[in-house]
């Protein structure tokens, strides 16, 4: 068997190992194998800075070896677009009434159910509602009107404000402690209805 010298621990070992099993040093390549190995990386450089100029191009090997899939409209093709551009697009009549329905129309089937509450030591009014939509239309950005009055029956004021929220078609939304903004001390019963909103 053909052997070899270690070149760090010096231990006699066979000549094909790449490691030697004293000390787990990696041993070199021999001279020749460097050598070819450069040889083999001189040549693939060489064959990327200059290639073949013998070897046809990407669009000369597709002018020869394919053709388009698609060479446009045929004649009969032709004839039948134009025969469906022709053709009118029916149409539908919808009655207006049904096309944009104005928020009035929509707010006869709207209810709403209220109960509030004073709050910062009787100086604001706090409101629960309750907003019922049987239209069949979504409505948004709801107007409420609540109208004040003193134990005598005198109106004392009232307060607009907008709940901007989204009531679905044939569903409830309920909102509760809502600010109505600042009332009379000595406000008693409050009377809150729709006055305005938007079909969405």
């Amino acid at each position: 068997m053909k052997t070899k010298t270690c070149k760090y621990c010096f231990s006699i070992i066979p000549k094909n190992n790449r490691t030697c099993p004293v000390c787990n040093k990696k041993q070199e390549l021999p001279g020749w194998s460097q050598f070819f190995i450069i040889i083999i990386g001189v040549a693939l450089i060489n064959a990327m800075i200059n290639p073949s100029k013998n070897s046809p191009t990407s669009s000369s090997v597709q002018s020869k070896n394919f053709s388009p899939l698609w060479d446009g409209p045929t004649i009969a093709h032709q004839n039948k677009l134009e025969e469906i551009c022709k053709t009118p697009t029916p149409t539908h009549n919808v009655p207006s009434s049904q096309e944009a329905p104005t928020p009035q129309e929509v707010l006869s089937f709207v209810k709403l159910k209220h109960t509030w509450s004073k709050a910062a030591f009787g100086n604001v009014m706090e409101a629960n509602f309750t907003i019922e939509n049987s239209s069949k239309y979504d409505i948004k950005d709801i107007e409420i009107k609540c109208t004040l009055h003193a134990k005598s029956g005198t109106v004392l004021g009232s307060n607009n404000r907008i709940v901007y929220e989204i009531v679905k078609s044939h569903g409830k939304k309920k909102i509760t402690g809502f600010n109505m903004g600042f009332i009379n001390p000595q406000s008693n019963t409050a009377s809150c209805e729709i006055i305005g909103l938007m079909v969405d």
